[in-house]
């Protein structure tokens, strides 16, 4: 492993000396108290000091990217419990706080007594996670031996209470027969959906074959509010029965639950072969039971169905009892497909039919009169329908007939359909107690409204000539701006037209009708991005009792430009002829945030490809070349341009794509002081310039075992005080030894 562009193989001297502060001052001596007992030969000391490491990832729950991978995102993670005093940091200092560093945490224990963990001394360790905008998580750590600790702490937006959606990605893996490795148990953090998949589990596609990818990656998406489903959320659903018969019912919905599965090419897996996922949904205990007209109880019979997208119908799947335990009331289905799933209950409809006898009163414009009949479940305002009903000048009753849930009694209102005269209706709602059969004759008073006068509110006009000097930078071609006056003491919007200006068409009138003696000021902005600008001066203020004949001049200077990205993607002899994706990062180059991503599909036999784009000449941007998850393995060189500010309309950015060779190698370290060598054991990791997760990595006893890919670039990293200090090395398959050089200073600095 060698670094990139440096002839020497090492580490740069500032990246070497933040990791080799990483690696000594672990230790429980002071190193530079010892003392060679033969002048001139150093002692060889064995650095293997920490014996159990616990490693956090914070990751988004509802894509599941670490917090704060692409951002400057912190999660500021607090530790309590019995056992608190016995965790320590990189350094070995023991804190009460600890930040991440791109959704990474790494921790350890005091391996000194009493920290020593062992089925009879347990450490109880608490952490909790906050990050601002997402949901606080905690994490309960019962440890009871020694080793290497990971944990991933998934993380919620606080926003999925107001959407009413939680989504939650897993990376599941198989063994080569398309196995899964392990039983394996998903839940969302209200345990509103529990998934269970048993060890043994394959995945299959379309044609029922097993998928035999290395693994597979799962969604499980919870819909907490049911309008937030992508299903109808009408009480009256069409239900596929066992009979195979469709009927419409009153399907009352407790949980909708979403589950879909895709393998590395982002293919969707529909099935599963050998075992049956266990999908568990939780029911409120406030849920409304149809049958019983109360709340649900443990015992009450409920169904599972599964939502048919084609035929926009739910299937009737199993009919189960609710049960209950310390999480709640629950039903538990097996499931073999994937898809939208839902628990609930459906109850049959049956007709309800009478009259409904209008009193017209006051002077209707036009006859008929027509009315909107809506009908609601009583007991929650459930939506089930609407009728219009048009009421005859001579009173004449007319029939109202409508489906109802059996036994279910309902509420109606009268309104005024649309586009009809506007009315009162005394009374204006009925309560049908029966649920089903006939209800004779209900009578109602319409009283015509007549409609409100108009407000006239007093003008004046305002007019006047702009004109508008047109910067360098700019198309030839006109494009369009927009005018804008608004008031001055609250900044409403009065007035808005939008002109086409160029350099040869730069002047346009403006003719306006707006309130007398009022302060308002007026502002021209660009119609589009394409050509937004900066305008001097950014607007003027005029009274408008005295604003006819005026003149205005503004100058407007571009700040985005059409710049065509233009990429060779060239292939070596030996790349196997596939189709590879290759995503383009766009960087800020002065905080390094990613400003767009373009996905390119390099086909056989095409090189060029162009995407054009709209940037700023404010900022400098820099184009990384990424490998896009569960796309063909390859390397790009080079993988990284500098654009710089923007002044041009074509860029051209060459990289050939070459093959992949993964090896597992061998590297060794050592921190050299002046009279000691030290064996180090640490943890770190490790990710290629393509990728954009760190890979969790550990040097044990001088010696780091690694699957790497051989000629690829890639950042090594440590987490030291709070930061990432990372350096970028090649690997290749030269001798891979690693020495840290530190003076008196650094090495005195060593010990806690």
């Amino acid at each position: 492993m060698r670094e990139r562009f440096k002839n020497s193989i090492g580490i740069p001297r500032r990246i070497g000396l933040a990791l080799a502060g990483l690696l000594l001052v672990w230790s429980c001596v002071n190193f530079a108290d010892l003392k060679s007992p033969l002048n001139g030969i150093k002692l060889l000391i064995n650095y293997n000091i920490f014996n159990t490491f616990l490693s956090f990832s914070f990751v988004d729950a509802a894509t599941g990217a670490p917090i704060g991978a692409t951002d400057d995102q912190t999660v500021e993670v607090q530790i309590s419990g019995d056992a608190s005093t016995a965790v320590v940091d990189q350094l070995g200092n023991h804190k009460t706080s600890y930040s991440s560093v791109f959704g990474l945490l790494s921790l350890a224990l005091n391996p000194k007594d009493p920290w020593k963990p062992t089925p009879q001394n347990k450490l109880g360790i608490q952490l909790d996670a906050t990050c601002p905008n997402y949901k606080p998580a905690s994490l309960n750590l019962q440890i009871d031996s020694a080793g290497k600790y990971q944990y991933k702490v998934m993380m919620e937006k606080t926003s999925v209470d107001a959407l009413g959606i939680k989504k939650y990605v897993y990376q599941l893996n198989l063994n080569p027969l398309g196995e899964l490795e392990n039983d394996i148990t998903l839940s969302s953090t209200g345990h509103e959906a529990i998934l269970k998949l048993k060890k043994g589990t394959q995945f299959m596609g379309s044609t029922r074959a097993v998928d035999l990818s290395t693994y597979v990656n799962l969604t499980l998406t919870v819909y907490t509010r049911l309008n937030a489903a992508p299903v109808p959320g009408g009480l009256l659903e069409n239900v596929l029965l066992k009979n195979n018969s469709v009927q419409q019912e009153a399907l009352d919905l407790y949980r909708v639950v979403d589950v879909e599965i895709s393998n590395g090419s982002l293919q969707t897996l529909t099935s599963l072969g050998i075992n049956r996922m266990i999908l568990r949904y939780k029911v409120d205990s406030l849920a409304y039971h149809p049958v019983t007209k109360t709340t649900v109880l443990p015992g009450n019979e409920a169904k599972t169905y599964t939502w048919l997208q084609n035929n926009s119908q739910w299937q009737l799947d199993d009919s189960l009892k609710i049960q209950s335990d310390s999480l709640g009331y629950y039903v538990e289905s097996a499931i073999s497909t994937t898809g939208i799933r839902a628990a609930g209950m459906h109850v049959n409809l049956c007709p309800m039919s009478g009259q409904l006898a209008y009193s017209l009163k006051g002077s209707f414009p036009t006859y008929p009169v027509s009315t909107l009949v809506s009908v609601y479940r009583k007991i929650d305002s459930r939506y089930i329908g609407n009728i219009r009903l048009d009421a005859p000048q001579n009173g004449t009753p007319v029939a109202l007939n409508f489906n109802t849930p059996a036994s279910t009694p309902v509420r109606s209102f009268i309104s005024t359909y649309s586009g009809s005269d506007a009315f009162s209706a005394t009374p204006n709602s009925f309560d049908f107690q029966a649920g089903c059969g006939t209800f004779g004759q209900v009578a109602s008073t319409l009283t015509y409204t007549p409609p409100p006068p108009p407000v006239i509110i007093p003008t004046v006009p305002v007019s006047g000539n702009v004109t508008v000097s047109v910067g360098d930078g700019f198309s030839t071609d006109p494009f369009a701006i927009t005018a804008n006056i608004y008031q001055a003491s609250n900044n409403q919007l009065l007035w808005s037209n939008s002109y086409s200006v160029g350099k040869n068409s730069n002047q346009f009138t403006i003719n306006a009708n707006l309130t007398p003696n009022t302060t308002v000021y007026l502002q021209i902005l660009a119609a589009n991005n394409q050509n937004s600008f900066t305008c001097t001066p950014a607007n003027f203020t005029f009274n408008t009792s005295s604003a006819t004949g005026l003149s205005w001049q503004f100058a407007v200077t571009p700040i985005y430009s059409t710049v065509n990205l233009n990429f060779n993607f060239t292939r070596s002899s030996d790349l196997p002829n596939s189709t590879y994706t290759v995503k383009a990062e766009l960087i800020n180059m002065a905080d390094q945030s990613d400003v767009q991503d373009i996905i390119f599909s390099v086909v056989p036999g095409q090189s060029a490809y162009t995407t054009r784009l709209f940037l700023s000449k404010l900022i400098q941007y820099q184009v990384n070349l990424k490998r896009v998850d569960g796309a063909p393995v390859f390397m790009a060189y080079p993988y990284q341009f500098v654009l710089g500010n923007i002044t041009q309309t074509d860029y051209s950015c060459s990289s050939e794509l070459s093959p992949v060779v993964v090896k597992q190698e061998s590297f060794t370290v050592k921190v050299i002081c002046k009279q000691t060598e030290i064996i180090p054991t640490l943890h770190g990791y490790y990710r290629t310039v393509w990728e954009d997760l760190w890979q969790q990595t550990d040097i044990i006893n001088g010696v780091l075992n690694i699957s790497c890919e051989i000629n690829s670039t890639y950042v090594v990293g440590m987490i030291v005080n709070g930061q990432m200090q990372t350096g970028t090395y090649l690997f290749d398959a030269s001798t891979l030894n690693f020495n840290f050089n530190l003076d008196d200073a650094d090495c005195s600095k060593m010990g806690w």
